[in-house]
Formats: C-alpha cells, sequence, structure tokens
C-alpha cells in the first residue's frame, strides 16, 4: 500500500474513532457507535480494515444486530480495505444496499492562488451564519439531510474539534464569505474537509481559491495534505486540478432504512 495512502487511512480511522463513545474492536476491524449522534451513518459503523473480514452475510448479521441493539434504524459498513471492498462490492449491489465510492486523494503538485479572489483565514465565529446557510443549502437538496442531521453536525463539529485541531478558510465576495472548508490536523498529517460554496456563488472559483489557500497553509507544518471525495462526483476532477493525485479508494455500504 502507498505509504501516503496508509497514513490518510489512518487519519480517518482516527478522527472517526475519535468521534464515538462506544468501540468493538474486531481482528478484522472495529465498530463504533455514538448514542449523541445517533443518526449519523460516519459515526455508527461497522468498519473492515483488512482482506480477511467476514462474508457480506456475517457482516449484515453482525450490522444488524449492533445497529438495531442501539436503536439505529439505517446499518452503515464502510470498507477500508480495497481487496475487501472488491470481494464484497458485488453481493451488496446485489442485496440492493446503497454504495458510496470514496477516493483518496494526495496534494502532490503545487498550484498558485487564482488572482483576484479574496481568501482568508477565519475563527469559527467569522464563518457560523454562512456554514449554516450551506447545510440548509445541502439539506433542501437531498432527503437524507433531515432537521436533526444538521443538528448533529453541529455537535460533531464541537467533538472533533477536542481531538484535531481545526482551521478554518473562507472566499469573500464584497466582504462576506461565500465558500468555506476545514483543514483537522493531528501535528503531522492534515485533511482538508468541507468544501462547499453558496449556490448563487458557484463555478466562479471561490472553492477553488479556498482549497488552495487552505493547501497552502497547512504545507508549512505538514508533510502530509489529503482529501476524500465521491468517486463519481464533479469535485474529484476539480481537486485534480489543484495538485491533488488519486492514490487509492474504499467504499461506504449503506442500508439507509432497515426493515
Amino acid at each position: 500500500m502507498d505509504p501516503d495512502l496508509r497514513r490518510a487511512l489512518d487519519f480517518e480511522r482516527w478522527i472517526y474513532e475519535s468521534a464515538v463513545e462506544e468501540l468493538i474492536r474486531f481482528p478484522w476491524g472495529v465498530a463504533g457507535f455514538s448514542a449523541e449522534l445517533n443518526v449519523m451513518w460516519d459515526c455508527n459503523f461497522v468498519r473492515v480494515d483488512t482482506n480477511d473480514a467476514p462474508s457480506t452475510e456475517d457482516l449484515i448479521e453482525l450490522a444488524d444486530r449492533l445497529h438495531r441493539e442501539r436503536g439505529r434504524r439505517f446499518r452503515s459498513i464502510p470498507v477500508f480495505d480495497a481487496q475487501a471492498a472488491a470481494r464484497l462490492r458485488p453481493s451488496f449491489d446485489e442485496l440492493g444496499w446503497h454504495r458510496d465510492g470514496i477516493v483518496v486523494m494526495i496534494h502532490r503538485r503545487p498550484d498558485k492562488q487564482p488572482f483576484g479572489i479574496d481568501v482568508r483565514e477565519c475563527d469559527e465565529a467569522t464563518i457560523s451564519d454562512v456554514r449554516d446557510q450551506l447545510r440548509q443549502e445541502e439539506a433542501d437538496g437531498d432527503d437524507d439531510v433531515s432537521p436533526e442531521v444538521i443538528q448533529q453536525w453541529g455537535l460533531l463539529d464541537g467533538i472533533l474539534r477536542r481531538y484535531a485541531a481545526t482551521r478554518w478558510f473562507a472566499a469573500f465576495d464584497e466582504g462576506r464569505p461565500v465558500s468555506l472548508c476545514e483543514v483537522y490536523s493531528d501535528g503531522r498529517t492534515a485533511q482538508i474537509e468541507d468544501v462547499a460554496t453558496l449556490e448563487a456563488y458557484q463555478n466562479r472559483g471561490f472553492a477553488r481559491a479556498n482549497v488552495l489557500a487552505a493547501v497552502e497553509a497547512a504545507r508549512v507544518d505538514h508533510d502530509l495534505v489529503f482529501l476524500v471525495a465521491g468517486e463519481d462526483d464533479w469535485p474529484k476532477t476539480l481537486y485534480e486540478k489543484l495538485g491533488f493525485d488519486l492514490v487509492g479508494r474504499w467504499d461506504h455500504f449503506l442500508l439507509k432504512k432497515a426493515p
């Protein structure tokens, strides 16, 4: 495995395991659950980390029991091992589970800040209103994002800040923040996360400027800067243009409403 990919996956494991109150470890992975974040798929999961994981049927049986015992209506099985994901994918697809393909991208090729866009590092108070607006816009376009999910996003923000150093960057238009991103850090590795632009300002270079400014700041004192993106979503193409190389992928299998 690419050593940078290994570090990025280790970071992802660390940050989400930090967000849950209950961890159950298996030889092939870990299950994690959060009573406080009980509607969030990323914080209630049975995760596969090695290729010696059980069969699809056994994984589903385990996830069904663990999620059901904790009152979860959904079932969440992220698979970080590429071989295991390839092995399990056909049977999950056949059973009708939703699958999100996730790519891991490492920043390896420098780029320059676009001229003429005002990007600043901000405190949380500066970006809180526009972040709320961005989340509401996402909710308006996605039936899976309920008011309860939006509330728990805010709770997750606070939980992650207890463990990962967090910096906020915003691109401004006429003095107003219109595009945001965050940088999570463990001191050596930095993750660019939550890149979003208000709908009225999209396709005008604000996200590009914002991400590049965040990368430039992170690279000062981190030797690895990465992000994750949807395999089939358009931002992946943008990130490639900004100097990120695709180094690996993983699958997140979801049953959004269990019987």
